[in-house]
């Protein structure tokens, strides 16, 4: 399993279907993801944050680290350099394509 390719909690497939179309198709991000963003950009250590809700900080770290991969996965396929993402950027990119639709 490549690391941070499932965040936890329920719902998880559907999280990852919202957060590969946020990126694929410049939808809206889930609020996960925006939540995640946020304290990246404000700089919330995990140590602080993990004193809230430990779960949901791994959450968001998995959910960044499974964009950043399939960002630069997209982007290598996007500039037909495929070399440009790791193995483990690809799987990932697998992975969330493999998931299919929402049923939302």
């Amino acid at each position: 399993m490549v690391p941070g390719a499932r965040p936890a909690g329920d719902g998880s497939k559907k999280l990852l279907i919202r957060l590969r179309e946020s990126i694929a198709l410049n939808a809206p991000p889930p609020d996960d993801y925006i939540e995640a963003t946020i304290a990246e950009r404000f700089g919330w250590p995990p140590s602080v944050m993990e004193n809230e809700d430990e779960g949901k900080v791994l959450r968001y770290l998995r959910l960044l680290n499974v964009a950043t991969s399939y960002r630069r996965a997209l982007s290598s396929t996007k500039a037909h350099r495929p070399e440009a993402a790791s193995d483990q950027d690809w799987a990932i990119f697998q992975m969330l394509d493999s998931l299919g639709e929402t049923d939302d």
